[in-house]
């Protein structure tokens, strides 16, 4: 038994209820006898990554109509995940998990108060949006995917200044935040999570957010 996974190509985001739609239909099919450009270059890393290692498919992957299918077994379930989801993320992939109805998108949206978007922002221009958080400019959100995301709140008065980081995880009720005094550890964390790092999450005190 174990878990699937899959890897395609979008120009938009898409959520998870037409993801689901999409990875069903193409699932079903039969593997390709020809492999998308898009898609080999993928397949050809995938296959390094765990080269010389314990195969960790319960399948080995296959491309179906535009769509890379994996299924892994449970006990690789964390380094799976990993691969696959930096793996897609540098080949400009949406990566699928049917398991928990999550999409991530291989590109972020950072959002400001005033109406600001900004596509895929590499880390300065990160750090200049969070640098003009104020009173009238008062939250920022980077956004992967529906329901996976990162934001900040900024207060501040009589000369005191704090930011409540924020990050959700798929629903609400994995929705966790912290409280920081400073802007530069807020910056980090927006900057990891853009570049989709592995345990930017860790060294903060997050707490749960009833809703």
């Amino acid at each position: 038994m174990g878990f699937d996974l899959a890897a395609w190509r979008e120009t938009a985001p898409i959520t998870a209820e037409a993801a689901l739609e999409r990875y069903r239909d193409l699932a079903a099919r039969s593997p390709a006898d020809a492999v998308e450009p898009e898609l080999k270059g993928f397949l050809e890393e995938l296959g390094s990554a765990f080269a010389g290692a314990v195969a960790p498919w319960a399948q080995e992957p296959s491309a179906r109509g535009g769509v890379v299918v994996m299924t892994a077994r449970w006990s690789q379930s964390a380094r799976v995940h990993a691969v696959v989801r930096e793996l897609a993320r540098r080949h400009g992939l949406v990566c699928f998990d049917p398991q928990e109805r999550q999409v991530l998108h291989p590109w972020v949206t950072l959002s400001l108060s005033d109406g600001t978007r900004i596509e895929n922002p590499d880390a300065e221009r990160i750090a200049a949006a969070l640098g003009s958080l104020s009173r009238s400019r008062y939250y920022a959100i980077l956004e992967r995917a529906e329901q996976d995301y990162v934001q900040v709140g900024y207060a501040g008065g009589f000369g005191a200044v704090s930011y409540a980081l924020e990050r959700r995880e798929g629903s609400a009720d994995r929705h966790y935040r912290c409280e920081l005094p400073d802007l530069a550890r807020v910056t980090r964390a927006f900057e990891a999570f853009a570049a989709g790092e592995d345990g930017w999450a860790a060294g903060f005190e997050w707490y749960r957010v009833e809703f």
